[in-house]
């Protein structure tokens, strides 16, 4: 079986596709009802993971020219390797706020990305 490369725009349109799932998904749920529910923390969780690898296939130049904060993009990658290799140390309230709060900031971004790659 062959691996298909994702191309920047392919892995930015796929970023925007995760984020609005995720604030669809989160839009009505409170954080006590996050809490509680495992099925839609593991949704969320794997949401954040696919966009945390898809940024990997993004040029951080590219990344720089919408938001100029290298921190802000390593810490998006960074939490997906806390997801992925200490998961047992993951803070449910943080992932419930990243989903809740961070967002909206990151689709401008990505929407901008998008923008940037079609010129």
């Amino acid at each position: 079986m062959s691996k298909k490369k994702r191309t920047q725009i392919n892995s930015a349109y796929d970023i925007l596709e995760q984020v609005e799932k995720i604030k669809g998904k989160i839009e009505n749920v409170s954080y006590n009802e996050f809490k509680k529910d495992d099925d839609i923390q593991t949704i969320i969780e794997h949401k954040l993971m696919i966009i945390a690898e898809a940024l990997t296939n993004i040029d951080l130049d590219n990344l720089l020219l919408v938001n100029n904060d290298r921190i802000y993009w390593r810490l998006i990658k960074d939490m997906r390797n806390k997801m992925v290799h200490e998961y047992w140390g993951i803070d449910i309230k943080t992932v419930y706020e990243i989903a809740k709060e961070e967002m909206e900031e990151l689709e401008g971004y990505i929407r901008n990305l998008i923008s940037n790659l079609k010129e």
